[in-house]
């Protein structure tokens, strides 16, 4: 159905679609005259779909409004819109049990602005509107629960915007959000709280020139409240909260916005069932220095990067310790808990090409120091009682800005506090363990992020091997990807004199290849005949090397560096037998090429070219260099 009007103001118009199940009741009344107005009232249950738009021209410009219901299950819905020559405004009022997404948006000139609520497998109550004049304003009431509740409110024009987000995972939201679009710029605001299992909350705005973003979130059951607004001068203000904990606050957001860079909160929280995570972050900059706050790792690597590092080389990060009564309150003495924290700094110093943390005496123990500033610039670890905080376990708070060194900024300072409502131990056996949870906030003190708030199709998210995913149990050594990632921020160490002979054996036409000296004696018992040493290979990861993964299927043994390569061999009946070493994709200084033949069933590799020309004339095929490996002699 549609309408339009005319008129010396102006030009109005509106139209509605309606796709509704046939238990749906829906009455649409319309007055005309200087414009548009309509109401509509409709309820019903199973799969119902609505949108209704308004539109308009005259001497202040054109405008376009629309509203959209979509849901599955039962429903009421209420609206109302009236379009005139220069403006108009559209709002409805809906209720949904089931699944739902409702939404209201409007365009005028370069400015535009959209509120949204979506629910899945629950209950929303949720009350939009939209108005467009000399400027578009737009806000939504929400309340809701279920499996998944979701509230979004965003403005654009030109360069400059702003976006309001909240969601939770089984739990409930009530949320108020908002946004004002106007040729000086865009301004929003949300009152937001959350209950549930997972929730998270953000407030992100932009101008031509800067940017800043707020964001908090929660894993395990809790709660996380905010009060966020944006303004024309891309600033974010207000506070976040988690568990009624301020993480986040005025102030800080405030500062943030001052100097640039970013300031982040990242801990472990302790529950009944079990031990959940937060973390609440600012960041601030021009655009053409921006970061991503995650980065994936690769797929073979489960490891999440947060935008930031020690940019400078061997940066011998200076640890400090407070020694107070609250310390000595766990039962521990200055002395232990220094080793386990120097245990953990040392951990991730092994595990890289640079000298992350202070030689000699990484921790270093002061009774001066303290965790509540994270503008002094100094690296405190922390036992405290927080008091506002009863279910934190510990957390780091990190500050980090300029300058940015190949996309990352630089950490200007990384605090740690555990809190001392929590039995604390250090002999790897009884109540929570120091070193484990250092390791942890120690992850994020160098710019790995955790795994667990990665999303739920991402299998890293799973990998619990990695100290940087959630704490289950005492784990004081990395993980593959705990490793790999730091490698990826700082480099990998510096092999000392780690590498094998690749002997080569040959039998009941297969070419033999291992490492292992005793295999080759098995081998050699069995009927294989020894050839010698082909090259010599790393028996673990170095920097710069590649997987050489081992096959045996049909009496042939097949070597490859193509992980692919490896599937498809698997899905025809080789069996992998595991990585043989690791060697070169590519030439390097002081490497030759293994060269890959294949002919009769069995796969050749040599490091001789007159061989490989021998070996291609008795019918073997050529297949190319399977990587690079140092010689012989």
């Amino acid at each position: 159905m549609s309408y339009s009007s005319s008129g010396g103001s102006g030009f109005a118009s509106a139209s509605s679609s309606y796709d509704l199940d046939s238990s749906t009741s829906l009455q649409e009344s319309v007055t005309m005259g200087g414009g548009i107005s309509k109401t509509m009232t409709s309820a019903g249950a199973g799969r119902n779909r609505m949108e209704q738009t308004i539109s308009g021209s005259g001497e202040t410009g054109s405008f376009s409004a629309e509203s959209r219901v979509e849901s599955v299950g039962a429903m009421s819905i209420g609206s109302s819109s009236l379009s005139s020559g220069g403006s108009g405004a559209l709002s409805q009022s809906v209720s949904c049990l089931g699944d739902a997404q409702v939404q209201v948006q409007a365009q005028q000139g370069s400015s535009e602005s959209l509120e949204r609520a979506v629910v899945s497998a629950g209950y929303l109550s949720a009350s939009q509107s939209v108005a467009a004049a000399d400027e578009i304003t737009s806000g939504q009431a929400v309340a809701g629960m279920g499996n998944y509740v979701g509230a979004v409110s965003e403005g654009q024009t030109g360069s400059a915007g702003s976006v309001q987000m909240a969601s939770v995972l089984y739990g409930s939201m009530s949320a108020e959000l908002g946004t004002t679009t106007a040729g000086c710029g865009v301004s929003s605001s949300q009152s937001t709280l959350i209950e549930g299992a997972a929730g998270s909350i953000s407030s992100s705005s932009m101008s031509d020139s800067t940017h800043m973003t707020v964001a908090g979130d929660f894993l395990g059951t809790g709660s996380i409240e905010a009060d966020l607004s944006t303004g024309s001068d891309a600033a974010v203000r207000g506070s976040i909260s988690v568990d009624g904990a301020e993480w986040m606050s005025g102030s800080d957001m405030e500062r943030v916005h001052q100097e640039g860079g970013g300031l982040a909160v990242h801990g472990l929280r302790a529950l009944d069932d079990g031990v959940g995570t937060f973390g609440v972050a600012a960041e601030s900059g021009s655009l053409g220095e921006n970061v991503a706050t995650l980065m994936q790792g690769g797929s073979d690597s489960s490891y999440a990067l947060i935008g930031w590092r020690w940019n400078t080389r061997d940066p011998r990060i200076q640890l400090y310790l407070k020694n107070d009564d609250q310390l000595a309150g766990e039962g521990l003495t200055a002395a232990q808990a220094q080793a386990a924290i120097a245990a953990a700094a040392n951990t991730w110093d092994d595990a890289v090409g640079q000298n992350l943390f202070a030689d000699g005496t990484p921790v270093i123990i002061s009774s001066s120091v303290n965790t509540d500033n994270p503008w002094d610039g100094v690296n405190v670890h922390a036992w405290k009682y927080l008091k506002d905080a009863p279910s934190a376990l510990a957390y780091s708070r990190t500050r980090y800005g300029n300058p940015v060194v190949d996309g990352y900024y630089s950490v200007l300072e990384s605090d740690v506090s555990y809190n001392t409502r929590y039995s604390w131990s250090t002999d790897g056996v009884n109540h929570i363990d120091v070193q484990t949870v250092a390791l942890h906030e120690l992850g994020h003190t160098i710019g790995l992020g955790d795994l667990y708030t990665l999303p739920e199709s991402d299998p890293r998210r799973y990998d619990y091997d990695q100290v940087m995913n959630a704490y289950n149990d005492i784990q004081r050594t990395l993980g593959n990807g705990d490793r790999a990632g730091a490698v990826q921020l700082y480099g990998a160490p510096i092999p000392v004199a780690a590498y094998g002979g690749l002997y080569r054996m040959y039998g009941y036409g297969d070419h033999f290849y291992t490492t292992s000296y005793p295999e080759v004696q098995f081998a050699n018992s069995i009927g294989y005949r020894y050839e010698g040493i082909a090259g010599y290979i790393y028996p673990s990861n170095q920097d710069g090397t590649i997987p050489l993964y081992r096959m045996y299927g049909y009496g042939d043994h097949f070597y490859t560096t193509s992980y692919p390569e490896v599937q498809f061999a698997n899905s025809i009946g080789y069996r992998y037998e595991g990585i043989a070493g690791y060697i070169y994709p590519s030439n390097q200084d002081g490497t030759i090429p293994l060269y890959r033949m294949y002919g009769y069933g069995d796969h050749f590799y040599t490091t001789n070219y007159p061989e490989v020309q021998f070996a291609n004339s008795i019918g073997y095929r050529y297949e190319g260099i399977a990587g690079y490996i140092l010689p012989v002699g």
